[in-house]
């Protein structure tokens, strides 16, 4: 197996760079260490924040001696303490990073456990002085409620970026209202919670003299930027069922509750926490293989690639090959975290252990189970971990939210200092046979089946009970049916049954492809096989008739062979060996999902 750090032909990492060499290739290291330290102090500052990893404690400590170095009142305070945390965070990061002090896990742990620690402070302050205004918010029943602040995308995954924006979405556990002394006004739980939010974005995303710690993204939650700013768990659970788009399930593979208590007690909170993860689960991860987010996913991706070249097409592309958004584009870390993602949809209902949040853990446990082959893997994790560090260096820069690599060779050879590559030559060409890999293994799962429809049009369009039914017909007779009638019939049959007629156009259109695949394979098998014990074609699609019957109304299963020739080729071979094999699998369909 390759367990090489590179993917690539050449090893292109070099020698870091120094400590002093920093500041000229990080213009916001340059600005920040010029702001805070007097003349010639530049050097002793920085050495001093590059000496040792941020832990928790550490963390924590600096917010609580910057907030009493602060002026105003507690909020006030901790916006200003928040965003010098921040700078100081940030300039350190790059620093440890840039010279080879710090990899890739205390880039994204050190920025996950910062935007935790903000969220949690920024949540408890702005509840106590909410409270003392109008009371203390309670269930029907007396509990004290909390916001649950769920972290979606790379905070949920604790995989944050330096200068990423943060996914929120703000839920709770129960409605009521809020009680406290005789002269508090009163609100509803859902008011007070949409008031703690609002709060909550401004404190972190509001840009001030002293900089803003976090952008806040709210659009991932019910309804979007038309939805109510805070759900209860009840809204929530109804919205999933009732309106819950399958990219949604792929958004809250990440969500995680990421405040901590204010009102309820540790046990009262875990039980709420506990609530919300009841009704997420089974709307991210089904009974059975699902393998139909196959197809969800390859459509959201059409829509986010479609996006990123509207974006490129607007900067202008690249004349060397290189596919300029390291995020978004061809080969890039959507791609790759998608392959990850669709093989947790697909079998964490199943196998709780792909129920991880983090993408490197995720692709291990893949290769684990074999679900992927494990030099496969390895090598999507390498170029993860270049994605990703290649992104950084990308925001080192200047603390900008981009992911695209500039067309100057000037610019690329900065980067590739930031990265510890050799050259600017050398970095290009890994990110080449990164993208050429992530690309390759997408496409092999994600590429559109491929048609055979020019090969056996069979006119079912009309189905049932159109005039194309002659036509189909003739069609049975011309290749080999012995009772056309018989055979269009149980078409038919498939296609009028209630389960059909009240499915989604989809979901129609992928049991009539299946349909006219399994008429083509009965067809094809009659012509080819000379045996004398196989059963003709009107047997052998009757017997896939009784199956298709079965798994109408099961869109998974139509999925899986539709998206899967193999698996399609084995479940026919199998329905024309055997009749005891058909009933049983018709009685038990759950067996498909061993066909992969």
């Amino acid at each position: 197996m390759k367990n090489s750090p590179f993917i690539g032909t050449e090893d292109w990492r070099g020698r870091r760079v120094a400590l002093a060499d920093v500041p000229a290739l990080s213009h916001y290291v340059g600005r920040q260490v010029q702001m805070q330290t007097s003349a010639g102090a530049g050097a002793e500052l920085l050495a001093e924040l590059a000496a040792e990893e941020w832990t928790s404690t550490r963390l924590r400590a600096e917010l609580d001696a910057l907030c009493h170095e602060a002026a105003g009142d507690e909020v006030q305070r901790l916006a200003i303490a928040l965003r010098r945390l921040r700078r100081r965070v940030l300039v350190s990061l790059i620093a440890r990073d840039a010279t080879g002090r710090a990899n890739l896990a205390e880039v994204v742990d050190t920025m996950t456990e910062f935007a935790e620690l903000a969220i949690r402070t920024g949540v408890a302050a702005h509840a106590r002085e909410l409270a003392a205004i109008h009371g203390t918010p309670l269930s029907s029943d007396g509990v004290p409620q909390d916001l649950l602040v769920v972290g979606m995308g790379k905070l949920g995954g604790g995989e944050l970026n330096v200068s990423s924006d943060i996914d929120l979405i703000f839920t709770y556990d129960a409605d009521g209202l809020t009680r406290g002394d005789s002269a508090a006004r009163s609100l509803s739980n859902h008011e007070f919670f949409a008031r703690l939010g609002r709060r909550l974005i401004a404190l972190l995303n509001d840009l001030t003299p002293d900089g803003f710690v976090f952008r806040v993204d709210m659009r991932l939650r019910p309804n979007g930027s038309a939805g109510p700013l805070a759900v209860s768990s009840e809204m929530l659970e109804e919205y999933l069922m009732a309106q819950g788009r399958e990219w949604e399930r792929f958004a809250w593979l990440k969500g995680r509750v990421v405040s901590t208590p204010v009102f309820a007690s540790a046990p009262q909170f875990d039980a709420q926490s506990a609530t919300l993860t009841e009704i997420v689960r089974p709307f991210v991860f089904r009974k059975y293989l699902d393998f139909g987010a196959i197809a969800a996913l390859r459509e959201l991706h059409k829509l986010i690639r479609a996006e990123a070249s509207r974006r490129t097409a607007a900067r202008g592309e690249r004349a060397d090959g290189v596919n300029a958004n390291v995020k978004l584009g061809r080969g890039g870390i959507r791609e790759l975290e998608f392959v990850a993602q669709t093989f947790q949809i697909i079998r964490g209902g199943r196998e709780q252990r792909l129920r991880s949040k983090s993408t490197l853990q995720t692709l291990n446990t893949l290769s684990t189970l074999g679900v992927m082959a494990s030099e496969t893997c390895v090598d999507l994790a390498t170029s993860y971990v270049f994605l990703r560090n290649l992104e950084h260096a990308l925001q080192y820069v200047d603390d900008a939210q981009t992911h695209v690599v500039p067309a100057e060779a000037e610019a690329v050879e900065c980067i590739a200092k930031l990265m510890g590559a050799s050259s600017g030559a050398a970095l290009l060409d890994e990110y080449r046979a990164v993208q050429k890999l992530v690309a390759e293994t997408f496409d092999a799962i994600f590429a559109e089946p491929v048609s055979h429809d020019a090969e056996f049009a069979l006119p079912i369009d009309g189905i049932p009970g159109g005039p194309d039914d002659g036509a189909l017909i003739e069609d049975l007779r011309t290749r080999g049916f012995a009772d056309p009638v018989a055979a269009a019939q149980r078409v038919r049959s498939v296609l009028d049954s209630r389960r059909v007629q009240t499915a989604t156009d989809s979901a129609r259109a992928g049991l009539q492809r299946l349909l006219q695949r399994a008429l083509k394979a009965a067809a094809d098998q009659s012509s080819t096989t000379v045996s004398p014990h196989y059963i003709g074609p009107d047997e052998h699609f009757a017997r896939f008739a009784q199956l298709a019957d079965v798994i109408a109304g099961r869109n998974t299963y139509v999925a899986l062979l539709n998206q899967f020739p193999s698996a399609f080729e084995r479940v026919v071979r199998m329905l024309a060996a055997s009749r005891w094999a058909t009933d049983y699998l018709v009685r038990h369909p759950i067996l498909l999902d061993e066909l992969l």
